[in-house]
């Protein structure tokens, strides 16, 4: 059955079939005019991110089923709540989609957007249809305690530039998928890692979750008390459009330099295979490529040492790539011949003409 056949209301009524019921902080979910919410915890601030995912742009139906399509969107658009330090909630779709689009296909992708939004705690309330060329606008909604958000403007010279992950994977993955790079130029191994990270990505809610726990613990032997100060990263994004891009952002938002240490970037085995197989550096697909959705973040020097001990505990993979300048100091990249550069000028840009369809 296609959905020209269904029409508006059986689909509406499909996809309330397809997405979970009430749940905290949802009081009423799909099918009425709106929803109504009621954000978990008393005294937490809404934190809203929304996004366009335009099949040809984002994703293509050539190599990747529709449940994929569902879960990466979705997966990149909770990432942002991830990279404010927030917990989701709640998430709105509103659907574009030409009139001969099978309702199967259609089955597939409300599948993979709920199946990674219930791993996140999120619940699927509400959203539109309109028909046009395939595409989802996704609403996240989540929630912060109040002074706590975590911002791309709080880097101070001196701190210490940190990613989670390994990055240029999902790029890697989309070269793969798509038969740009060929398969027998990479073992099988690496290449089942990156296609798995380009096709199902996952918000890095457990990062953001250890991070907002950081804390420092003193002790008064004379008054035989203990008191916990908690340690925050002072800004933080997601990596979506490149290291590179997403760093110079975080910079810009915060009035500072960088100087970034090209052998210390955690590159995806098949990221490093590729650009070699290029003649680029191991770092190109991590510099330049995107929709890793990792973090990247900013700490003072003083609390690596909390840091890194509670990483290595909870086994998560975060890695210092350098640290931030003052501003006078520029955007700098060292290499690994140890020369230090401009920090490349690369990453996705919807409107630059080099990402131009």
């Amino acid at each position: 059955m296609k959905l020209g056949d269904l029409g508006e209301s059986g689909f509406l009524e499909l996809v309330r079939d397809w997405t979970s019921g009430p749940a905290p902080g949802v009081v009423l979910g799909v099918g009425d005019d709106a929803a109504l919410l009621e954000p978990p915890g008393r005294g937490r601030q809404v934190v809203i991110s929304t996004d366009a995912w335009v099949e040809g742009v984002h994703f293509s139906r050539t190599y990747l089923a529709a449940d994929e399509i569902g879960h990466r969107c979705m997966a990149g658009s909770l990432s942002d709540l991830a990279a404010m330090g927030a917990e989701g909630f709640a998430a709105f779709v509103n659907v574009h989609a030409p009139g001969d689009l099978e309702v199967d296909f259609l089955r597939g992708l409300y599948l993979g957007m709920e199946r990674i939004a219930d791993s996140c705690g999120v619940t699927i309330a509400g959203g539109d249809t309109v028909r046009g060329q395939l595409a989802l606008d996704i609403t996240a909604v989540g929630t912060v305690r109040p002074g706590e958000a975590v911002l791309r403007s709080g880097a101070r010279a001196g701190d210490v530039i940190c990613v989670s992950g390994e990055l240029g994977r999902a790029e890697a993955g989309r070269l793969l998928c798509s038969g740009e790079v060929a398969r027998d130029s990479v073992p099988e191994r690496l290449c089942a890692v990156a296609e798995t990270g380009h096709r199902t990505p996952r918000p890095r809610f457990d990062v953001a979750k250890l991070l907002a726990s950081l804390e420092r613990r003193t002790v008064d032997l004379d008054r035989e008390t203990e008191a916990a100060e908690p340690v925050r990263p002072t800004a933080m994004i997601d990596v979506s459009d490149g290291l590179a891009l997403d760093l110079r952002r975080l910079c810009t938002a915060s009035g500072v330099g960088c100087l970034v240490e090209e052998r210390l970037i955690p590159v995806d085995g098949a990221a490093r295979r590729i650009a070699r197989e290029r003649k680029q550096s191991e770092c190109a697909l991590a510099l330049g490529g995107g929709e890793d959705f990792e973090l990247l973040f900013t700490i003072a020097e003083r609390d690596m040492e909390i840091l890194t001990a509670a990483a290595t505990k909870a086994q998560l993979t975060i890695v210092p790539v350098g640290r931030t300048l003052p501003a006078s100091g520029g955007l700098r990249l060292l290499t690994v011949e140890g020369e230090e550069v401009p920090l490349p000028e690369t990453g996705f840009d919807h409107f630059r003409a080099a990402n131009a369809d």
